[in-house]
């Protein structure tokens, strides 16, 4: 059978939904001890109806928190590690077309890397860009290169 919430912890409920920003943070320093820098109330109401909650029914076993501690300590080592990156593969006599204001242009991708544009040759797809544009781009934006 499952346990009835008392009056009390019922009311108090209540009385959180009621309360204006300044309250809910006044109440949160008073339950948690140190103040909180949140002002969203909708989410602090959240956190103080758990903690109003947690003071009355008992909050967690020592061993759960502990598994609570590895876990998050086991998402911050994955969190140091930076992600590769993803480097896109522009093969060789590969072309990229974009029509700018009406106009097609054309740039080939050369064997060392570099693009020809009008016969010309530039280092990255940000100058050709440039170039059309009369303004700073991405190149790979502008060409639409993931």
């Amino acid at each position: 059978m499952k346990e009835k919430t008392p009056t009390s912890i019922t009311r108090k409920l209540i009385e959180l939904q009621q309360m204006s920003l300044p309250a809910l943070q006044a109440k949160f320093e008073e339950l948690y001890g140190f103040k909180t820098h949140a002002f969203n109330a909708a989410g602090l109401r959240k956190r103080l109806a758990f903690r109003v909650q947690e003071l009355y029914y008992g909050g967690l076993l020592e061993s759960e928190e502990k598994e609570l501690d590895r876990f998050v300590e086991n998402d911050r080592k994955a969190n140091l590690k930076p992600e590769p990156k993803k480097k896109s593969v522009l093969l060789p006599g590969s072309r990229l077309l974009r029509t700018w204001h009406g106009k097609t242009y054309e740039v080939t991708v050369r064997k060392d890397g570099k693009f020809t544009y009008e016969g010309r040759i530039f280092r990255t797809l940000s100058g050709i860009a440039t170039e059309i544009t009369g303004s700073h781009w991405n190149g790979k934006v502008f060409f639409g290169v993931k």
